[in-house]
């Protein structure tokens, strides 16, 4: 597994959404999951990983540590789409903007099935970001959480890194970061 950083001067998350799919080749050609960092108030850091970064990518690809202890702890960051079911359809919505215990609630659900517990954390940020895609809008929880963990389950955890945590995935946000 392998992963790549570098900048861009595009920050609107379907046009970015957009820019990774041509990098990468669209998804079934390439397994692959994306995160955007904002670096001031014009650029952002992309980070893509994947089992096989295309040619553009590899001179900045370094490797991802895949193999884990039970038990071992790590400093992470992830950003992710924070969403609850609700109603009768179960459908899925944002958590409020100024609920931080439900965020901390999804946050350890999401840990228990991904191999991992949370020892500490903190709430670094909390966004609504807004996908335009073909005349259409949505709007996306973006959480950041950054905190320590612990490995429960090595298996598990080596899937979460590799695969992502939650929704959103297209759109940049599940990619979960070993500091």
């Amino acid at each position: 597994m392998k992963q790549a950083v570098f900048p861009t001067l595009e920050t609107d998350v379907y046009a970015l959404h957009e820019q990774i799919e041509q990098i990468m080749g669209g998804r079934s050609a390439n397994h692959y999951i994306w995160a955007a960092e904002p670096i001031g108030n014009r650029m952002c850091a992309i980070t893509v990983r994947s089992d096989r970064l295309p040619k553009v990518l590899e001179g900045h690809g370094t490797e991802v540590p895949m193999e884990f202890q039970e038990g071992e702890e790590k400093r992470f960051s992830l950003v992710a789409q924070c969403a609850i079911r609700r109603g009768e359809n179960n459908t899925r919505v944002p958590i409020d903007l100024d609920d931080d215990e439900r965020r901390l609630q999804w946050l350890y659900r999401r840990a228990a099935l991904n191999g991992f517990e949370v020892s500490s954390v903190e709430i670094a940020s909390v966004e609504r970001i807004r996908l335009d895609k073909m005349g259409a809008r949505h709007v996306a929880d973006r959480t950041r959480f950054e905190g320590l963990l612990k490995v429960t389950n090595p298996a598990k955890f080596a899937a979460a890194i590799r695969n992502g945590i939650g929704h959103g995935k297209a759109f940049g946000l599940g990619l979960i970061d070993i500091l």
